[in-house]
Parts: structure tokens; C-alpha cells; sequence
């Protein structure tokens, strides 16, 4: 109960940084973990965030554990739990997708401001149901974009076209971590495998290669 929006019915927020796993991600702002927040330029958006990673791994734990209910027999609690899913899948489309921008974004609890900060977690709802075809092409737009998101090691925890942008050492704020990315090519192997295989197999390949070296990737 803590963690639900006063002001974006059925969703989900983040109170502090120490929550969400991203320390000094230029989404927290200035109340990021770190001094490099600390030296981000005008970020006047402050906590709680209504984020889109949070919400989107919502509704995944809430079907995984429908279909755990399925096996175990209990079909009643299996359909609740998909109901609740698909609910906040909706929330999640008709909330954090700024229209403007063609992306999905985080926004301030308080205010109901888009966080404007470009980052990878936007493409997670790539993973719900619902997801029109338009928005389903304006994500792909930008993962691919070689200015923002498709970089020699995509996708970037910032997107490089941010003025804050930190390719090496700088953990949250341009470093590309698996961690994330599982996710994001975990949706683009669903949707499409044939080009999704042919788009992020060399990416797959430079993580191998790279995989001891956390200046870049993580």
C-alpha cells in the first residue's frame, strides 16, 4: 500500500532512490545516490516517481504468479491476479506514454510531470499486452536510434543525446548494464524474433566479449 499512487490510480511509485537499484540514475534527479547528481545540470523533479520499470515488473509478477495459482489449482485467485495485470497494463498505456515524445516516461508523483530524462526502462512496456502498433514502432524508432539508444554497446542506462550522458564510470548514467537489458531483449525476441535476433545479435556478441570489462558494460 505504500508504494501506490495517490494521483495515478492503480499504479505504483518509488519514494527514494535506495528502492529502485539505479543509485544515481539522472531519474531521481538531484536525490540520487552520489556525488555525480549532485552535478546534473537544471533536474527539478523530485521523489516520489511513478516509474515505468516498477509498474511493468508489476504486472509480470502478478502473471507469474496467475499461472503458479493455475498449477496449484486455485483458478479463482489465477483470474484475479490477471485481471489486476491487465488493469495496470492499461494504467501504464494511458499514464507514462507522452505523446509528444513518442516514448514512455516516468512521472513525479506530486506534480504528475513526465520526468524528462530519455532512459532504456521506457521500452519495458514492450512487454504488455495492449500496446498499439504505432507506439510499438515509435519504441523500436528510438532503441534504434543511433544518436540515442543505439549505441556500440546499446541500449545505454541514459540516453547519449543527454547533456549528462557518461559512457565509463559512471554506473547509472550512461554505462550499459545487462541487468536491464535482459528485459528489453526478452520483449523484442517475443514480438518479433526474426528481427529482433538479426538487430541485438551483435550486441549479445560484444557483451561476450566485454563481459569482464565494467567501464562500458555492466
Amino acid at each position: 500500500r505504500r508504494r501506490r499512487s495517490e494521483h495515478f490510480p492503480g499504479l505504483l511509485c518509488v519514494r527514494r532512490w535506495s528502492d529502485t537499484g539505479m543509485d544515481n540514475s539522472k531519474r531521481w534527479g538531484k536525490q540520487g545516490s552520489g556525488a555525480q547528481n549532485t552535478e546534473l545540470g537544471a533536474t527539478t523533479w523530485t521523489f516520489p516517481f511513478v516509474t515505468v520499470d516498477l509498474n511493468v515488473m508489476s504486472v509480470m509478477e502478478k502473471r507469474s504468479l496467475a499461472n503458479l495459482m493455475e498449477v496449484a489449482g486455485d483458478r479463482d485467485t489465477a483470474a484475479r491476479l490477471r485481471r489486476e495485470a491487465e488493469t495496470r497494463s492499461a494504467r501504464i498505456h494511458e499514464f507514462l506514454w507522452n505523446e509528444a515524445k513518442q516514448y514512455y516516461f516516468d512521472r513525479e508523483e506530486t506534480t504528475g510531470r513526465f520526468v524528462p530524462v530519455f532512459a532504456p526502462t521506457g521500452a519495458y512496456p514492450l512487454l504488455l499486452v495492449g500496446l498499439e502498433v504505432g507506439r510499438y514502432e515509435a519504441i523500436l524508432g528510438q532503441l534504434f536510434n543511433p544518436k540515442r539508444f543505439f549505441a556500440p554497446y546499446p541500449f545505454p542506462s541514459l540516453a547519449m543525446d543527454d547533456p549528462d550522458f557518461r559512457p565509463a564510470d559512471s554506473y547509472w548514467m550512461g554505462p550499459t548494464w545487462y541487468s536491464y537489458n535482459i528485459y528489453i531483449l526478452r520483449a523484442l525476441f517475443r514480438r518479433d524474433p526474426i528481427v529482433g535476433s538479426a538487430r541485438v545479435r551483435f550486441f549479445l556478441c560484444a557483451y561476450k566479449r566485454e563481459v569482464l570489462c565494467a567501464r562500458y558494460v555492466i
